[in-house]
């Protein structure tokens, strides 16, 4: 009778075992979500402002990219990241 009864008790935690791990995964999931509604918004906020750049062509982007990505390995782009942490957090995106 009492290994029924441990049997039952070790299904009884094993069953909340997993439950926690689906509440966790689902707050996960809901945590990316709004991550994601913050980033959007923080996106079309610069569309609005006309904050974007054009280009003529694949390679006058990847021209753009390359220049980017050299600042920012020296250093030179922290100020453009600064001021995006700072919009990101004015909507509640850390």
């Amino acid at each position: 009778m009492k290994r029924a009864a441990d049997m039952a008790l070790t299904k009884s935690f094993k069953e909340l075992g997993q439950r926690r791990v689906a509440s966790a995964a689902a707050f996960g999931e809901a945590t990316k979500l709004e991550a994601l509604r913050a980033a959007a918004h923080v996106g079309i906020g610069a569309l609005d402002r006309g904050e974007f750049k054009e280009f003529a062509d694949a390679l006058a982007l990847i021209a753009h990219f390359n220049k980017v990505g050299d600042a920012a390995i020296s250093g030179a782009g922290r100020e453009a990241y600064i001021t995006l942490g700072r919009q990101c957090s004015d909507v509640g995106f850390h």
